[in-house]
């Protein structure tokens, strides 16, 4: 996450950084006694019977024909009106018209069927205080820069629409069960041959996370962005399609895209491009939520037009799946940007935890409490039902309970069967276990809990597994499997096959998720460079390089969801010249990486496409690759790792012949700590394809005995290519040695090799 920087520790503790500012509390102190009552921490229970049930009527803006019904919970309200605005900018005390509301069954205010407004905006105005509609399918322009909001406005207004009648550009491209990934339309690298893959459930999925603005904000990418409108939005994420899908990934993962309070909406149209300016930049993840049915407006090429969000994500959603990927959306359940996001004071003891147990830090979202789950589980069936997407990312998972998580799964799954769930399973909820606000036992969704989702696509990050081999919070930087610091060869072949060792043992593989980096701290490049304190040269990027390809090719033979951050296979670096609060610096060779770049300038975060391309990836048809350098080079590589991936389901078996078609080889004199491993595997389809992977991330040469004759068997990958087409061993530096029916496979440094039996 971002505004609250939080990981588990190999001790399983967590640390909380606070990285900004969630907007100022709405709202006063509780003082009625039914809100008193509502704090669970209080050890009360509602004295209102409305707060037990979940009501049936649906809530929010309403719209039919030239008619228009809002519909509203709160059932410790005295008194409730609609509030209605013409711009965007109009104190919220000010508004142009108001409807008084009716209280009726089950807590909910209602206006009943009234004409269409000619008004655009909305609030509800519950006592004395202002509340932004929890169920408003869009919003206004919103602007929150230096601590300040719009004069008169600190929630925002909802939008009068019916996010139905705004469809992507030209249509939805498929219909019905179509809308969504299966695998059965993707492409392969020329972008043009539909390669269907066989995609079952979690472990099939090879995820791309991707910041919308990260991947399209560079100043060099040509004449589709010349007018301005189109970097750093929905719609030039749409043209960079073409190099994540020649990648090989199934899914776009969309770096939070729902309404976010740190931003200001009115100044999204000028780059960052000042290295050296470390405050005040308007950008931001976007991990403090405003609203949960709402597009951001941050991306949109028109925040001022309330549906043109709505058009231009789901035009984007209809792009990604032409292209044959399916799409994820990373949300923020666990916490909001202040405590009036949900409701008014009078009810935010419901709404949100308030006292120690707060694991994402403040406003903690009470995912127990019957109309909060409600709220998570209508918002994700929202994006599912009316954007077709294809799975969400959940932030701090571990702080929302296993109930809601998987009542959200189910209203997902009955949409979309292969629908993803992913998320962060570090404990967070009242210390993993409680009674729920209804009574009950309950516990959180996180890793100590994991078995709770055995049989389901719903996945955790596995730390143990980036902690092995990258190294990640709270030891960032430091020395790993890939860095040079030898590991235990049981723990190495343990997390590539789908076991932590850290206590996380979820009953499958579609529960885990193999990863190496992600948004949060150092990216690959600057994690490699940091740990091995290499100059910054061409021989230290050359080392870097080699690396980073053997950290690739352990990511992409691990069994589980395999998960990629977006720019780490173009050698993408967030290194600076210093300043910036959020960086970690090599003692010898005394180079600065920015680690948490939530609200850096454009200059930090952009991805250079110049990495890759040689020019203007766009006009060049993304086919104008610069073959000498390092990004190109690294890019390749991974797109033929993903080929050998998906060709087989040798690194994604079954559960139930995992543990018999999974070997462990380790290298010749192996220690209790090594610098090299390798393992088989068979493939549990008709062809029993036989592979094997050997990983070498030390400074010498290191062999393998294989136990059977490889003599005739193809190389898939060595340290300079990988890939699909065999690889002749006259031109490779990997030996292949066989003497009475055994091969001894020997790689030099820096090295891995697969090969395909």
């Amino acid at each position: 996450m971002t505004r609250l920087l939080a990981s588990l520790s190999a001790s399983g503790l967590i640390l909380l950084l606070a990285c900004g500012g969630g907007g100022g509390g709405g709202g006063s102190t509780p003082s009625t006694p039914n809100a008193m009552a509502m704090d669970k921490d209080a050890n009360a229970t509602p004295a209102d019977t409305s707060f037990y049930g979940v009501p049936n009527t649906q809530l929010g803006a309403l719209l039919s024909g030239a008619n228009v019904t809002f519909n509203y919970w709160n059932p410790n309200a005295g008194a409730v009106s609609l509030y209605l605005y013409a711009s965007w900018n109009d104190a919220l005390s000010s508004p142009a018209a108001s409807v008084a509301m009716t209280r009726g069954a089950g807590g909910v205010w209602s206006t009943g069927s009234i004409p269409l407004p000619a008004q655009t905006f909305y609030v509800y105005k519950v006592g004395s205080e202002y509340v932004l509609d929890p169920y408003a399918k869009s919003m206004a322009q919103w602007v929150h820069a230096n601590g300040t909001t719009i004069p008169g406005d600190s929630i925002g207004k909802g939008a009068i629409l019916s996010p139905a009648t705004t469809l992507p550009d030209g249509g939805w491209a498929y219909v019905g069960a179509a809308n969504y990934f299966d695998g059965s339309r993707m492409k392969g690298p020329d972008g043009t041959t539909v390669v269907p893959y066989a995609y079952a459930s979690n472990r099939d999925a090879i995820v791309y996370e991707a910041g919308i603005r990260d991947l399209t904000v560079d100043p060099n990418l040509g004449a589709a962005f010349a007018n301005g409108t189109t970097w750093g939005t929905y719609k030039g994420l749409v043209a960079m399609l073409p190099h994540i899908q020649k990648l090989g990934v199934t899914h776009v993962q969309l770096l939070c895209p729902l309404a976010n309070y740190n931003y200001d909406q009115t100044k999204i149209r000028t780059r960052e491009l000042d290295i050296t300016k470390t405050v005040g930049a308007n950008y931001n993840w976007g991990y403090d939520p405003q609203n949960y049915f709402t597009p951001s407006g941050m991306y949109s090429a028109n925040p001022l037009d309330p549906a043109a969000r709505i058009n231009e994500l789901k035009t984007l959603i209809n792009e990604i799946h032409k292209q044959g990927m399916g799409v994820i959306l990373d949300v923020v359940y666990n916490h909001t940007a202040n405590n009036n996001v949900l409701g008014d004071s009078g009810i935010q003891g419901y709404f949100y935890r308030s006292t120690s147990n707060n694991g994402a830090g403040s406003q903690d979202v009470r995912s127990d409490a019957k109309m909060v789950r409600k709220v998570i589980v209508d918002s994700v069936a929202h994006w599912v039902g009316e954007y077709k997407v294809d799975g969400f990312r959940f932030d701090l998972m571990g702080v929302l309970d296993t109930q809601t998580v998987q009542s959200a799964y189910n209203a997902a799954a009955a949409l979309n069967p292969k629908v993803v769930f992913l998320g962060e399973g570090w404990n967070g909820f009242y210390s993993g276990v409680a009674t729920d606000y209804n009574g009950a036992a309950t516990s959180g969704a996180d890793q100590v809990h994991a078995t709770a989702f055995t049989g389901q696509n719903i996945a955790m990050f596995s730390d143990s597994y980036r902690q092995i081999f990258k190294n990640g919070y709270p030891s960032d930087g430091a020395a790993a499997f890939l860095s040079g610091a030898g590991q235990s060869p049981a723990n190495l072949f343990s997390n590539v096959a789908g076991l932590p060792t850290n206590g996380f043992a979820p009953g499958s593989t579609n529960n885990v998720v193999s990863y190496l980096t992600c948004h949060d701290n150092l990216c690959l490049y600057d994690v490699l460079a940091m740990a091995t304190n290499v100059t910054k040269d061409a021989t230290g990027d050359a080392e870097l390089l080699k690396r980073a390809k053997v950290g690739y090719a352990v990511l992409l033979t691990s069994q589980g969801l395999a998960f990629l951050h977006a720019g780490d296979e173009m050698f993408r670096t967030k290194e600076t010249t210093g300043g910036y609060a959020n960086t970690k610096s090599s003692t010898g060779s005394h180079r600065s990486f920015v680690d948490n770049s939530y609200n850096a300038s454009d200059a930090i975060n952009l991805v250079k496409w110049s990495t890759v391309y040689a020019s203007d990836p766009i006009t060049g048809g993304f086919t104008n690759y610069d073959a000498t350098q390092n990004g190109y080079k690294l890019y390749s590589y991974v797109q033929g790792l993903t080929a050998i991936r998906k060709s087989t389901n040798a690194f994604r078996l079954p559960d139930g012949v995992r543990a018999a078609n999974l070997t462990r080889i380790d290298p010749v004199g192996v220690g209790s700590s090594t610098l090299a491993f390798g393992y088989k595997c068979v493939a549990s389809t008709v062809d029993a394809s036989t592979f094997f992977v050997f990983h070498n991330a030390g400074t010498s040469a290191q062999s393998f005995n294989a136990g059977m004759d490889l003599s005739t068997a193809s190389l898939l990958a060595d340290g300079v290519q990988a890939g699909l087409t065999p690889i002749p061993l006259g031109s490779t530096a990997v030996t292949i040695i066989t003497t009475g029916g055994t091969s001894t496979v020997t790689l030099p440094a820096l090295t891995s090799a697969i090969i395909r039996k």
